[in-house]
């Protein structure tokens, strides 16, 4: 997702916090493309997302979205051997929100990417 125009959008949504595929990618230094449609061919991925959003086209949102997704998994696997925990995962590519901090629910822990 395109945080900026999200929040451009509907300045009233605050995650909890964002993983940066770019930042992830960066994080294994296999390319040196940073583009979504560079990762997505230099990964092997063109394929399986246009399965996924057929009707779609690179640069219109079904198909980034679900670029970003299949993108987002395939660097998790690569990355991790088993299933990261959200704090390594945030370590290696979360990109801070200035001034979202919102309480936990009663009883909730708070989520952080300390």
């Amino acid at each position: 997702m395109d945080w900026r125009l999200l929040h451009r959008r509907c300045p009233r949504i605050t995650p909890a916090g964002l993983i940066d595929t770019l930042r992830l990618a960066r994080h294994l230094k296999t390319t040196t493309g940073n583009g979504l449609a560079h990762l997505v061919a230099h990964h092997g991925l063109a394929e399986q997302i246009n399965t996924l959003a057929a009707d779609s086209q690179p640069h219109r949102a079904l198909w980034d979205t679900v670029a970003a997704a299949v993108l987002l998994t395939t660097l998790i696997d690569r990355v991790w051997p088993g299933q990261p925990t959200i704090g390594e995962l945030a370590a290696a590519a979360a990109l801070r929100i200035e001034g979202n901090s919102q309480p936990a629910a009663e009883g909730q822990p708070p989520l952080t990417f300390e």
